[in-house]
């Protein structure tokens, strides 16, 4: 099932964040294919990332940690957290999906957070991982709109598209330990 919630954070904390990753010092990283975990190189599938932490298949945590883990501390506990990032994906002056895929092939709980105004829909299919990812039945076309936040089964296969109408698409993926919800 997908959650929306909008207005997810305070106004004061969301504004920090996007100043932080929308300002001229956040440091963003090519990668040729932004859904791919291996980095394929597929033309118009670029974008930019930020790996902020990571528990798979090493731990690494960046200098924006401390910062973003009040928003992760939202809807998590600090030793669920196995992945955070943030990601850029630039207008490309087409209509574009990117490559539907999921996180990690375990059970997980992914989450999508929109940084900045745009366009680019995130959608999240009723099918999951391992079934391959023929004959998709959508559950959920989400637009994105700032300070909002997603939140679905992480082996649902997922994408998400270019914007086309603004410059870019700012959002923080995070994934998470799989829990029970009705305990939260």
């Amino acid at each position: 099932m997908v959650k929306v919630i909008d207005s997810f954070l305070s106004a004061g904390y969301f504004k920090e964040i996007q100043e932080v990753l929308l300002g001229n010092t956040f440091p963003w990283f090519y990668k040729n294919n932004i859904t791919s975990y291996y980095d394929k190189n597929d033309i118009n599938q670029y974008g930019f990332s930020s790996l902020i932490y990571e528990k798979i298949p090493e731990v690494y945590s960046s200098n924006y940690f401390d910062f973003l883990l009040p928003f992760m501390l939202q809807f998590s506990n600090k030793s669920d957290i196995l992945r955070c990032r943030a990601d850029m994906i630039t207008n490309k002056n087409i209509e574009l999906n990117h490559d539907i895929h999921v996180d990690f092939n375990f059970e997980h709980i992914s989450s999508v957070f929109y940084v900045n105004e745009s366009d680019g829909d995130t959608i999240v299919y009723k099918n999951k991982y391992p079934e391959e990812p023929n004959n998709l039945v959508i559950e959920e076309k989400i637009c994105p709109k700032p300070n909002r936040l997603v939140i679905f089964d992480g082996l649902q296969w997922h994408t998400g598209k270019s914007p086309n109408k603004h410059n870019n698409r700012v959002i923080i993926n995070t994934n998470t330990k799989k829990y029970d919800s009705s305990n939260r």
